[in-house]
């Protein structure tokens, strides 16, 4: 029975160059087959828009 590998991200800092890094390593991760999950701290949320 394949097991299902995660990863989970807790996005903390809306400084572009550490959701650079939580954006790379969830797509890198997604890629090679990994469920992600990125959860964003309440002040972070309009990091990304």
């Amino acid at each position: 029975m394949a097991e299902n590998k995660k990863l989970s991200i807790i996005a903390f800092s809306g400084d572009f160059d550490k959701l650079t890094a939580v954006f790379t390593l969830g797509t890198g991760a997604a890629a090679v087959g990994y469920e992600v999950n990125i959860f964003f701290t309440f002040s972070q949320r309009f990091s990304v828009l």
